[in-house]
């Protein structure tokens, strides 16, 4: 008779160690980020031509120093802000949809 030891699950109890998300998470993860990208990249356009921002309905008037202002200041705390907007919408998903195992199976001793 012999005796396998079943691995345990690491620091993180298992919730996500060795398991990929569903495909179609992973793509409005991509789509979530494009869209954060776009939004930015629209936002700095506006820095330097002026205008209104998209989604945050300020009007400036463009001018080379608040486009630079954008490009290194504004879009990296946008991008920021659209991350954590992301994760509190994918994180949930993600952990309501992983697979799960079986309680058994966790740290049992199998005799074969």
């Amino acid at each position: 008779m012999s005796v396998t030891q079943v691995t345990r699950p690491g620091i993180l109890g298992g919730i996500m160690e060795d398991r990929e998300p569903p495909a179609w998470v992973a793509a409005l993860t991509v789509l979530l980020a494009a869209a954060a990208g776009v939004w930015g990249l629209w936002c700095v356009v506006i820095g330097f031509v002026g205008g209104t921002m998209p989604l945050i309905g300020v009007e400036v008037d463009g001018s080379v120093l608040l486009g630079l202002f954008m490009l290194f200041v504004g879009e990296p705390i946008l991008l920021a802000v659209a991350r954590l907007a992301a994760m509190a919408l994918v994180l949930p998903i993600v952990l309501v949809t992983k697979k799960r195992p079986s309680r058994g199976s966790l740290g049992a001793v199998r005799r074969s």
